[in-house]
């Protein structure tokens, strides 16, 4: 079964079709048990497992400088460079497609 992973910097309590979308995607994942797995910026690491098949990685980042500061980013830096919490969650979850 393909396992796949979504990076996105619009996923927060209060952010609307994207985070619609990915919950709706999570939902679908879990009914068919196709692995899902998603990385949100947020204040602090943390891990939520969102049924048997779908994980949202939240992911410490900087508030966003440009858009509504509700939004924090992630950065290239924080996947591209190794030891970094995403290129470990990369490692980790050995997805078929990012």
């Amino acid at each position: 079964m393909t396992k796949t992973v979504h990076l996105t910097n619009a996923y927060h309590p209060n952010s609307g079709g994207i985070r619609t979308f990915y919950q709706k995607l999570m939902e679908e994942a879990n009914r068919v048990g196709r692995p899902v797995r998603l990385i949100a910026p947020t204040g602090r690491h943390r891990v939520e497992e969102v049924g048997r098949h779908a994980r949202v990685y939240y992911v410490r980042a900087p508030r966003s400088p440009w858009v509504d500061s509700r939004y924090r980013l992630l950065f290239p830096s924080q996947f591209l460079l190794p030891r970094r919490r995403i290129a470990e969650i990369l490692r980790t979850e050995q997805p078929d497609v990012v």
